[in-house]
């Protein structure tokens, strides 16, 4: 495989402000990095087959690497089942409560699978909710939501709100840890997504339509939350890049552009701002159909956005949409389906990671997929993703000597 030239951080950093390159980057469709734990023995993440990926994506991948902030309490140690819960900063399971409100309970199965459940102690009753993890599989099943009617809504929305700040050291020591490697991010959900992940989509969908008034109140609350803790991390200087997810819950076919609008650039457009002002880079994460959108995204002054999935999954080709981001300039990152990854051969794979990079142009694209593992590879998984990283590091470097030639 061809010898990089650049560091990842220096290649990722120029590749987002458009400046020469050495090759396209590669993000791997791998959930390793530097400062990931090693794995325990006996898990998926132990495997020959998970470990000849992690070889890969340490020895070929630009890493874009999520760090935590963890939020600070200074309230009094409640009396629960589990204490009092240490939480990210922009924690969605909770609708940002404070942590002295919560308890968790976890319980581990025979069979490996935990059982999460979930008490928040609100001014008008308990609200309780559940979630599950399954062995050998990296993920979490909601079971039962927080809010289940609208007095639920009104319950959760009595809490009576409070930030006592950010720890900052885990996230500024992970960044200092990963140093070249790549590109340290903060993530933080969308504000619509923090309310539908209590809520559960399939209600909010209803309520768009039967309760709109308290679908706004709830997302007017939990938008001044995100905002007050994003300008404490901004302010702070962490991170070098805000990466914003979900909001592909509100586009086609689930939701209207009108409701598109109201839903997602009502909230999120403040919270870009914010970041473009702190001098951050605004990172969007948005599955699915984008083409209505697109332009949204770039006249809001997003940055950088994934996956861009190609059709059918999405419905948009990658070189009209590097055509249309190319105003911003946007970065566009991803581009192959985690789907194909899994099933298709691995000349399939070549021939979509040459389009990703090569129509419409090499500039502002950075290779990557719409997933990552969380379960043991299988060898047909294996041989994508090598050829997803040798066909990356070809057409990438190609592309490049091609133009100056």
């Amino acid at each position: 495989m061809t010898e990089s030239k650049l560091s990842s951080k220096d290649r990722l950093l120029r590749t987002i402000a458009g400046e020469p390159v050495d090759r396209v980057p590669i993000w791997p469709p791998v959930p390793w990095h530097p400062l990931a734990p090693a794995p325990r023995p006996g898990t998926w993440q132990a495997s020959s087959n998970y470990q000849d990926l992690v070889s890969l994506a340490e020895q070929h991948g630009d890493l874009l690497v999520g760090l935590g902030i963890t939020e600070r309490s200074s309230a009094p140690e409640p009396i629960g089942a589990s204490g009092r819960p240490a939480f990210a900063l922009f924690e969605r399971r909770f609708f940002l409560c404070p942590p002295d409100r919560i308890d968790v309970t976890e319980t581990t199965r025979p069979d490996g699978s935990r059982a999460m459940e979930y008490r928040i102690r609100t001014p008008k009753g308990e609200l309780r909710g559940r979630d599950e993890t399954r062995a050998g599989m990296d993920t979490v099943w909601q079971i039962e939501p927080l809010v289940k009617d609208t007095e639920d809504a009104e319950r959760l929305l009595s809490v009576p709100y409070r930030f006592d700040g950010a720890d900052l050291s885990a996230c500024f020591a992970g960044a200092e840890r990963l140093g070249d490697r790549g590109l340290p991010y903060v993530w933080l959900s969308s504000p619509v997504v923090m309310v539908t992940h209590v809520i559960g989509l399939q209600r909010f969908l209803e309520w768009t339509i039967t309760e709109r008034r308290l679908l706004d109140r709830m997302i007017q609350a939990i938008y001044e939350r995100v905002a007050e803790r994003l300008q404490c991390a901004v302010d702070a200087g962490a991170g070098q890049i805000y990466r914003i997810g979900g909001c592909e819950q509100a586009t086609p076919p689930l939701m209207s552009k009108r409701l598109f609008d109201c839903f997602v650039l009502g909230y999120e457009r403040p919270l870009w701002q914010m970041v473009r002002k702190a001098g951050k880079i605004v990172w969007v994460h948005c599955h699915g159909k984008i083409a209505t959108v697109l332009d949204d995204f770039v006249d809001g002054g997003v940055q950088m956005l994934d996956p861009v999935e190609p059709p059918p999954q999405g419905d948009i080709e990658i070189a009209e949409a590097k055509a249309r981001a190319r105003r911003g300039p946007m970065t566009l990152v991803g581009n192959i389906e985690w789907n194909a990854l899994q099933h298709r051969e691995p000349d399939e794979i070549e021939a979509a990671v040459q389009r990703a990079i090569c129509d419409g142009g090499h500039q502002h694209m950075i290779l990557g997929a719409s997933a990552d593992a969380i379960s043991e590879p299988d060898e047909r998984l294996v041989r994508n993703i090598r050829r997803f990283f040798e066909s990356g590091l070809r057409y990438g470097a190609q592309h490049f000597t091609q133009e100056k030639a």
